[in-house]
């Protein structure tokens, strides 16, 4: 049987295509809203939970860990090794890797520290780690692991009374899981999440102050409202797709940048005022520059070498983001 090989090669063509199509990388960052109801959160922000006690926050701090990714007709990834040390004072912005991953159907979290290393040694991990010892500490000791959540503040209709809601444990090592429908855009695939943190103190009375550092009581209904109430979905895809934006044309150079410094170079055509926040890979915010103007370039120096994640703010959103290479 004779072999049309002109056919035979286009058809090998197509279906190195296909194949090129389907292992597609795109870059997966999640971004965090931090609000009190529809407010976004500030410390001292005077708020009120479900049984109106009057409450303000100083201190709001959690991990997430072992993230599952369902996608793409119920494909299952799950993203080992990244701990997201969350501050509610800063903005909250991770690059979880590059997958293939096209469309996320469901996302899936633990509040927490998982089992394996709850109850290892803080000071093996390096200074920027978020399992690293920290101030002010996240780590409770050799037994009892990390603390999961970390609330701290004022109630009371003076707000002189205080409260402290530490929980840690195995035992309250919750998930939380959102159906979603977010498609890769650009090599991109944005997933938004809204914190509310009022919520976090559902059915927990703070007028007369409570301190519970455990894994029990108070301590334990805060983590099951962080399980149950404090996070919903965001549709952050208008913001970071509008193509009202392109006329900011951030660019960044030289990216890699060298000598720990690289420019923002913004579009002078753009005619309202954005942020820039730069984060590593864990989240955690190295810099911020605020009230850009269109046609402002923006010097980043002084940075260790490594891999950043520019996010371009504005409104409060992200509205676009950049990966940042250092040599």
């Amino acid at each position: 049987m004779l072999i049309d090989m002109k056919k035979l090669v286009l058809f090998m063509s197509f279906l190195a295509l296909m194949n090129f199509m389907s292992t597609a990388q795109n870059e997966l960052n999640l971004h965090i809203q931090h609000k009190v109801g529809e407010t976004d959160f500030a410390f001292n922000l005077p708020t009120q939970n479900n049984l109106k006690h009057d409450l303000k926050f100083t201190r709001v701090q959690y991990y997430i860990s072992e993230i599952v990714i369902t996608h793409d007709g119920g494909m299952e990834t799950k993203i080992k090794d990244i701990w997201v040390l969350v501050d509610a004072g800063q903005e909250t912005t991770v690059s979880l890797g590059s997958f293939d991953i096209n469309q996320v159907e469901k996302f899936k979290f633990h509040i927490g520290v998982d089992e394996d290393h709850n109850h290892g040694d803080p000071s093996a991990y390096q200074g920027g780690h978020p399992l690293a010892p920290k101030f002010p500490s996240m780590h409770w000791g050799w037994a009892a692991g990390y603390r999961f959540i970390a609330l701290e503040g004022m109630g009371g209709s003076n707000f002189n009374q205080v409260f402290q809601l530490h929980g840690l444990g195995d035992v309250n090592y919750f998930d939380t899981e959102f159906d979603m429908n977010v498609a890769a855009v650009n090599g991109q695939i944005q997933i938004g999440i809204v914190a509310d943190y009022a919520r976090a103190l559902e059915n927990i009375g703070v007028n007369g102050g409570v301190i519970v550092h455990g894994e029990n009581n108070e301590a334990r209904t805060a983590m099951e409202n962080f399980r149950d109430y404090v996070f919903t979905v965001a549709d952050i895809s208008s913001a970071t797709t509008n193509t009202e934006m392109s006329a900011l044309d951030v660019v960044v150079y030289p990216n890699p940048g060298k000598d720990g410094m690289t420019r923002i170079f913004t579009g002078a055509d753009y005619d309202r005022n954005f942020n820039l926040e730069l984060a590593d890979l864990y989240g955690k915010t190295i810099r911020s520059v605020s009230k850009i103007k269109g046609g402002e370039a923006v010097q980043l120096d002084g940075l260790e070498a490594g891999v950043y994640v520019l996010v371009i703010m504005e409104n409060g959103r992200a509205v676009q983001q950049k990966k940042l290479i250092i040599q």
